[in-house]
């Protein structure tokens, strides 16, 4: 060993370390600017997305994203038992073109479809027992009388008069003058 040259001390690095850490670091900082260089020009863009994403409140966020106001979640939330039913009754019609994706008259019934998933899952895990219903048929399927008081129905029906299928109904939940006119009907027990 030369004596002019000072031993190494161990958890220090040594001037070879030094410089191949820094020819590391430029590699890397220039690989960083040259795949991040189109991302930085949309910069504001995407840093006033994650802002506003930031600052608005969840229910305002889920609201603009799926339709599905906060009102009527927190309606249905507190008038279902936990070992309640919702349906979902919306009668546009095209359920014999729903699954068919190039055909036009099957859009209305697909977009409800997407509406009623959505629903179940913002709501889960309270009620687990959800259907949805295209059709009145459809909805006397759902509706058991040993259900009543812990049967809820989304009524998506835009017409002004009470639901009448199945039995007698109280009304949970409106939001008067909301387009589309969503109410929850609770079924009411035998009187």
């Amino acid at each position: 060993m030369n004596p002019l040259t000072p031993e190494p001390r161990p958890g220090l690095l040594t001037r070879c370390d030094l410089a191949w850490l820094t020819i590391g670091g430029l590699v890397v900082l220039v690989w960083a600017v040259s795949l991040g260089w189109p991302a930085l020009a949309t910069g504001p863009d995407i840093a006033s997305v994650a802002w506003r994403a930031l600052v608005t409140p969840a229910a305002q966020r889920i609201e603009r994203s799926s339709g599905i106001s906060s009102q009527l979640v927190a309606a249905i939330r507190s008038a279902m038992p936990a070992d309640g039913r919702l349906v979902l009754y919306s009668p546009y019609g095209g359920k014999e073109f729903e699954l068919d994706g190039a055909d036009p008259r099957g859009e209305p019934a697909r977009q409800v479809r997407v509406l009623f998933e959505r629903v179940k899952n913002l709501l889960y895990p309270t009620p687990r027992d959800v259907r949805f219903a295209r059709d009145a048929g459809e909805l006397l399927l759902h509706i058991d009388p040993v259900l009543a008081g812990r049967l809820l129905v989304v009524d998506g029906t835009q017409g002004p008069g009470e639901l009448a299928v199945g039995g007698r109904y109280d009304l949970v939940f409106e939001v008067p003058g909301r387009i589309p006119q969503l109410r929850v009907w609770r079924l009411r027990r035998s009187e």
